[in-house]
């Protein structure tokens, strides 16, 4: 039972590690810059004291608020794209006792929970990708 949560954790170990071997090989190969000689500018003034004229100002306005405007149409777009289940009907189960009082348990115990959360989880997300693919979700 410990086996499963073992094996996740030996591939997210290995993943972490490919990622960090191909940014030290990319480092080695003269991909990253960490040291260079930059010009420094005097400017004429302090930007704070800086005044914009009316013509800069709305033109940054309108650049701003056609932006805006696109992000919220893609963001509509999008959801108008996507089903989602909004009401279903759910069983609500009465515990038999108040967790507050129930005792922590051993390291083992906590293992096998999660690892049976995690995978309940992996059958849920798979079932309702499935569904979508199938057309069944309106």
């Amino acid at each position: 039972e410990g086996a499963p949560m073992t094996q996740r954790q030996s591939e997210a170990f290995e993943r972490r590690e490919q990622r960090l071997m191909s940014g030290v090989e990319g480092w080695q190969k003269g991909g990253v810059a960490m040291d260079m000689e930059v010009g420094i500018v005097v400017e004429a003034g302090e930007w704070a004291n800086a005044q914009d004229s009316d013509e800069e100002v709305a033109v940054h306005e309108a650049s701003v608020h056609g932006r805006r405007e696109r992000r919220l149409t893609i963001g509509a777009e999008q959801l108008e794209q996507q089903t989602h289940v909004v009401d279903m009907e759910v069983d609500v189960v009465t515990a038999a006792e108040d967790w507050k009082s129930c005792e922590e348990s051993d390291g083992e115990d906590m293992q096998r929970h999660y690892s049976q959360a995690f995978d309940r989880r992996e059958r849920r997300l798979t079932s309702c990708a499935d569904a979508h693919a199938n057309g069944e979700v309106a």
